[in-house]
């Protein structure tokens, strides 16, 4: 976990936001390979909170990239050690669903063989940041 500099309050619904980021973990250790490093990127570059999940693992090709948020796509690499992973293909509808309905965006850069970085941006409401309460705390 690295957390650059200090992050405003966010304010937004706590258990939706964690099962959005829980998503984005689960995803990278299901898609990394044993021995494999999984980083956890927070900063703030306003107006947004960034929040990066980054993997060396197997990454995606450009034209799966491209599918991956779509409901029911399961990509597939023949060949690879994560062939066989499980799912429904909706973790990343789920995720994408949650963060536009905090007014936020997702997002993925992916290279073959190097490895994903899948990312949230929250843009913070200023005026309201001083009262908030963190939304981690919920």
């Amino acid at each position: 976990l690295e957390v650059e500099g200090e992050i405003p309050t966010f304010r937004g619904v706590g258990v939706l936001l964690r099962e959005a980021i829980a998503n984005y973990i689960s995803n990278a250790i299901k898609y990394t390979p044993n021995g494999g490093r999984i980083e956890v990127r927070v900063r703030y570059a306003p107006p947004a909170i960034r929040i990066e999940v980054a993997d060396d693992g197997i990454g995606l090709k450009e034209e799966d990239r491209q599918r991956l948020f779509r409901e029911f796509v399961r990509i597939r690499q023949q060949g690879k050690p994560v062939a066989k992973v499980q799912g429904t293909g909706l973790g990343l509808t789920i995720v994408k669903r949650i963060i536009e309905a905090h007014g936020g965006l997702i997002g993925v850069e992916s290279e073959p063989e190097k490895g994903s970085t899948f990312w949230i941006d929250l843009v913070v409401d200023r005026e309201h940041e001083a009262g908030a309460d963190p939304v981690w705390n919920r």
